[in-house]
């Protein structure tokens, strides 16, 4: 009996959960972004590079890059709608960054949160206690339904000898 064949269906476009002008939604993350943008980046950026740098390496290269932080910044939001599949502005991520930086943040703050990551606790604990799952990127999930269905194409062998009773 022949075992079907996963098919992979492309993943819908996502929706942004909150808008990028509802940043007093959550007024403590609102006024932490307001006046230390760094911290609220070094959070967003730590989840969307999946743990790969801390908070404070995020925090700190936001706050070293200072006069070019929204071009720095850009990149995670990009990183964040590949991630959920979220349409992007009509202006673009760079561009919403360089005009809206802190409300930016706020927005993509607020994403993670309502995806539900506990943002105060990282990336590693996220993963551990809290079970957040990512759907990985569609390049990546082809590559592992192509090796998928070349394990279902291989003949199944059985263990019991080729002689027959005579």
């Amino acid at each position: 009996m022949q075992k079907p064949k996963a098919q992979m269906q492309p993943r819908a476009v996502g929706q942004w959960t909150t808008g990028l002008w509802d940043c007093f939604s959550d007024l403590g993350n609102c006024f932490t972004t307001l006046f230390c943008p760094c911290v609220t980046f070094g959070q967003v950026a730590h989840i969307v590079h999946l743990g790969k740098a801390s908070v404070f390496a995020e925090g700190r290269n936001y706050a070293l890059l200072s006069c070019c932080c929204c071009c720095y910044s850009c990149f995670a939001r990009s990183k964040l709608r590949y991630m959920y599949n979220l349409p992007t502005s009509c202006c673009g991520d760079c561009l919403v960054h360089t005009c809206c930086e802190p409300c930016a943040l706020c927005q993509e703050y607020r994403e993670l949160q309502n995806r539900g990551f506990n943002m105060a606790i990282g990336w590693d604990l996220n993963m551990t206690q809290v079970g957040i799952t990512i759907d990985p990127p569609i390049g990546q999930m082809m590559n592992a339904m192509e090796t998928i269905n070349n394990i279902q194409d291989e003949p199944e062998y059985d263990n019991q000898d080729d002689t027959h009773d005579q």
